[in-house]
């Protein structure tokens, strides 16, 4: 199978149409497609906020940004983290960050001086509010780190 296209798109969306054409081709052939970034499993890498979450479906249209078509859910929390403060559970449902549909790509993108994020969850059958501080390490114009002592 041979597909030719022409894309103009950012990084990360090329990679995401690069990984789904691998994929629709071995299983065209009747094989399995592996696309690994680098050699580190993701779901045991750090992350600022101690958290991964899986978008599940993507839906690609034209002249629109990437968007799940389910709502994603919580897979990792690392305990003592600003996830895990905030409440945050493994299976917990994703439904909007800052009022944004948890639908949208880049949930938990910051805005300009945000020190916080307001979560709304279902968690089984019920919804709540959680609510996560912005990590020192990913807030805009963070303070230096003091001085060393003299």
């Amino acid at each position: 199978m041979s597909l030719r296209f022409t894309l103009q798109t950012s990084a990360a969306t090329a990679s995401l149409l690069a990984c789904l054409l691998i994929a629709v081709a071995a299983h065209g052939q009747g094989g399995v497609a592996s696309v690994t970034r680098g050699s580190r499993d993701r779901a045991t890498m750090p992350t600022p906020t101690g958290m991964l979450y899986s978008p599940g479906v993507i839906e690609l249209q034209p002249d629109s940004p990437p968007r799940s078509v389910d709502y994603p859910v919580v897979s990792r929390v690392d305990s003592g983290s600003v996830s895990a403060r905030a409440g945050l559970r493994i299976g917990d449902v994703l439904l909007s960050v800052n009022g944004k549909d948890g639908r949208e790509a880049r949930l938990f993108r910051l805005e300009n001086g945000a020190e916080r994020w307001v979560m709304r969850i279902r968690r089984g059958t019920e919804e709540m509010e959680l609510t996560m501080e912005v990590p020192p390490s990913m807030r805009r114009g963070r303070a230096p780190s003091a001085a060393p002592p003299r």
